[in-house]
């Protein structure tokens, strides 16, 4: 495995890896809650069919609090390795990672689930070019070999953390077109809300975006519902400077309008 900086500047794209890929950001794989109501935990099954496509997944909701842990493992790791079976390793500090999601960094137990769930899941996804059924994470665990500097002796938590990739997952990032987005990975964690989180992920995928926002409303999976409309539209009219100045999306007549983010880096495979 080569060592990687846990995180990079904005313009040295040889150095860093995509956080997340045009499919992985516009199909709602990832639910704009934080959390999933009683009811829809006891459903097997959840099934959504966008104009992107169509989301099947099997097992545990996923949701914008997964994302973030996702996003966070690719822009904050200290070392990835690609095994030859296609599967891709990232190691991280548990620590680190949950500070840069915003949350009790003592509480690994915590994040150790939300992994978990991540293995659980199977994610079954079809769009126009792509074809996608797999689990998203194989296994993770305490490396038994790389300690973290300064930490202590070897062994148990003073270790970095590893997390293996199912190789159907990550052949997303060769395949579709990845975004490079890591400066921004802690701003969006700090909106909080995941509504607008997913808003915005789904926003920095393009290019140029002129779109209704309720076009854009139900590609990230929300509600169409008349009163939860209004709601997300509250949501995002009390977020407009923030939208505005961090990441350049405004919404002008119930229009969405962005233009590439300057910290944003879009790279399209020749295949796409």
């Amino acid at each position: 495995m080569h060592p990687q900086q846990t995180h990079w500047g904005s313009c040295n794209k040889q150095d860093r890896h995509a956080i997340t890929t045009v499919m992985q950001s516009r199909v709602p794989i990832f639910l704009p809650v934080s959390q999933v109501s009683p009811a829809k935990k006891q459903e097997k099954n959840s099934s959504t069919t966008t104009s992107w496509g169509e989301v099947v997944t099997k097992g545990v909701k996923l949701t914008q609090v997964h994302r973030n842990l996702l996003d966070c493992v690719m822009a904050y790791h200290f070392r990835v390795h690609k095994y030859p079976d296609g599967c891709v390793g990232f190691l991280i500090s548990l620590r680190q990672l949950q500070k840069n999601m915003g949350i009790n960094p003592t509480n690994h137990q915590w994040l150790v689930e939300k992994l978990d769930q991540l293995m659980e899941t199977i994610v079954v996804v079809k769009t126009s070019n792509i074809t996608l059924h797999t689990h998203i994470v194989r296994k993770h665990c305490y490396s038994q070999q790389v300690p973290m500097a300064g930490h202590g002796p070897k062994g148990g938590q003073n270790m970095y953390y590893g997390i293996v990739f199912e190789a159907e997952w990550m052949r997303i990032f060769e395949e579709d077109i990845k975004i490079y987005s890591a400066d921004l990975v802690t701003k969006i964690i700090a909106l909080h809300d995941p509504l607008l989180q997913a808003f915005v992920r789904f926003c920095l995928t393009h290019r140029q975006l002129n779109m209704s926002l309720c076009d854009v409303l139900t590609a990230i999976g929300g509600s169409s519902g008349v009163r939860q409309v209004r709601r997300y539209c509250q949501k995002l009219a009390n977020s407009a400077a923030d939208l505005q100045d961090k990441f350049g999306i405004s919404i002008k007549d119930n229009i969405v309008f962005y233009r590439q983010h300057k910290d944003v880096w879009i790279d399209i495979p020749q295949s796409a």
